[in-house]
């Protein structure tokens, strides 16, 4: 299952130091968990995003998005190869697909 979800700005921070903003954007999220709870299912998403940093580091995040009940997204968790993220997105629309 793919769900497409609107997240908004974050920060992120090269092993350079540089410091980046990542802009509002849509992406599509892969199911990568789902489990059945008391008020419906809850389903794990994991999507990735790519940047290139002026110093030639490419740095890769892996947003993790859970959603539960049905219809309620939120921003789990960020992991970061090649830098870390400092603010986190939020999600602000979803548009299943």
């Amino acid at each position: 299952m793919v769900t497409t979800l609107k997240l908004d700005s974050y920060k992120f921070r090269c092993n350079c130091g540089k410091l980046h903003m990542g802009e509002t954007r849509m992406l599509d999220f892969d199911c990568v968990e789902e489990e059945e709870r008391e008020m419906g299912s809850e389903r794990a998403y994991e999507a990735m995003a790519l940047y290139d940093c002026e110093c030639g580091q490419t740095i890769e995040i892996t947003f993790e998005v859970w959603e539960y009940p049905e219809g309620a997204y939120n921003c789990q968790d960020c992991s970061c190869s090649g830098g870390e993220v400092t603010v986190k997105p939020k999600v602000r629309v979803h548009i299943e697909s």
